[in-house]
């Protein structure tokens, strides 16, 4: 049980779990915010979805993490200011929220974290470390999905064979322990061929995916690992002969040897 769902009361304004995260509706989620700020959770990012059919596709997604947040955790642990850290992620949130609006369709899903979730760096449990975990998933024929081996994290949108690569900057989400929970792509189309398309279903399970096309950017969500820290990558791109998307490769950096962003 992750620490959001001890919050009292949370679970009343909860629409919708996605493993262990929670999904509300407008102002549930403006409320359920405020219960976060009072218990210490740090709303670290916020999903923003919309029923189709019996599932849930992702349309967006909050960028107000990206790099800020490395930066944000690092100063709260180094100064055991936790409380600050919380009060600037959810303000942060909650203008996220607030600029989306109200929609009667439409989830707000939150990855959350309380101070006993994110451990300090150099507390590195050894049962089984985040490449081992991965190595052990096999490969699916279920689209969109994500594999880790040796080091190289592989998220497919498709099975059809790819005739052209590209390679794009992206940065990396990931926990203390060194696994992946999202890619981040910005300038996304201006890094690919001209007419690269990705068509695939967004998803609604673990591995999902979002594109904000007023930023260019896509965040493609690959595990529940809360983002503590950024780390700066190169990935490939494979496209087939339509030019659509079928495969996104990049290795993973070791913790110590690439600097925070």
């Amino acid at each position: 049980m992750s620490d959001i769902e001890t919050i009292p009361g949370i679970r009343t304004l909860v629409t919708r779990w996605l493993g262990d995260e929670p999904a509300f509706r407008y102002v549930d989620s403006l409320a359920a915010l405020s219960r976060c700020t009072a218990h210490g959770i740090a709303v670290l990012g916020v999903e923003v979805l919309r029923k189709e059919g019996d599932q849930y596709q992702v349309l967006g997604f909050s960028t107000y993490d990206s790099g800020e947040t490395g930066r944000w955790i690092e100063s709260a642990l180094r100064e055991n200011d936790w409380r600050s850290y919380v009060q600037r992620n959810n303000i942060s949130a909650e203008k996220y929220i607030q600029s989306e609006g109200r929609h009667e369709d439409v989830l707000y899903l939150f990855t959350a974290a309380s101070r006993r979730e994110i451990p300090p760096a150099g507390e590195r449990l050894r049962a089984e470390t985040a490449s081992e975990r991965q190595e052990r998933a096999a490969p699916t024929d279920q689209y969109p999905s994500a594999h880790a081996s040796r080091g190289t994290l592989s998220v497919c949108f498709s099975g059809t064979p790819p005739t052209e690569i590209a390679e794009v900057k992206c940065m990396l989400d990931m926990d203390d322990f060194g696994e992946v929970g999202g890619i981040e792509v910005l300038d996304w189309h201006k890094q690919l061929p001209r007419g690269a398309v990705l068509d695939t279903a967004r998803g609604c399970g673990p591995v999902r995916w979002a594109y904000d096309d007023e930023i260019d950017a896509i965040y493609i969500h690959v595990s529940k690992a809360r983002a503590q820290v950024q780390r700066s990558a190169r990935a490939t791109v494979a496209l087939d002969h339509s030019r659509r998307v079928v495969r996104l490769e990049v290795s993973v950096p070791p913790l110590g040897r690439v600097g925070t962003h």
